[in-house]
């Protein structure tokens, strides 16, 4: 790799730092076709952005969007990583505020 991924005196390291770093890409870049493939239109971590309990989310960072339109109901959503993640799609939005000063949230139902 000729980025600057990370810097050490030890090249050993390196090459093993590199090795993981391409191998987690392509781990990545393998899933988000197979979501795109499955119509799924943005992935997001599933984490404290996602009220469970209410089934709201906000996309605080989206992992990737696929198109740059406005998100919209309808929309199919993956929560989570490559490694573990689950499909939800888009309902429509709530003016209910989970954490003060967020914008808007979606609700969502659980695609089986």
């Amino acid at each position: 790799m000729t980025d600057k991924t990370i810097l050490t005196m030890n090249a050993d390291f390196k090459k093993v730092w590199d090795k993981v770093i391409l191998d987690e890409k392509a781990k990545y870049d393998a899933w988000t076709k197979q979501l795109q493939e499955q119509g799924v239109k943005c992935a997001m971590p599933d984490d404290g952005w996602v009220n469970r309990q209410d089934k709201c989310l906000h996309f605080a960072y989206p992992t990737f969007q696929l198109e740059k339109a406005p998100i919209e109901a309808g929309y199919l959503v993956a929560l989570g990583w490559p490694d573990k993640y689950r499909l939800v799609k888009l309902t429509g939005r709530t003016k209910k505020r989970y954490i003060p000063g967020s914008a808007i949230w979606w609700y969502y139902t659980e695609v089986e």
